[in-house]
């Protein structure tokens, strides 16, 4: 599984993890570690895709 279906999927375990949250502030944790995990993929994107520039100067941006 690549990194791009990783962002469709966390998303969708994150709702699945929410139907089951008893209170408001079990909601609000299960959304922020999803957001977290989210957030730390977009920067391991863009770090991979910056390593992958510097190597290969012919990529189409």
């Amino acid at each position: 599984m690549d990194i791009l279906s990783l962002f469709v999927v966390v998303p969708i375990l994150t709702v699945l993890a929410l139907i089951f949250a008893k209170n408001l502030k079990q909601s609000r944790i299960v959304a922020l570690i999803g957001m977290s995990i989210q957030f730390a993929m977009s920067i391991n994107l863009i770090f991979a895709y910056l390593k992958e520039r510097a190597v290969n100067t012919d990529l189409m941006v």
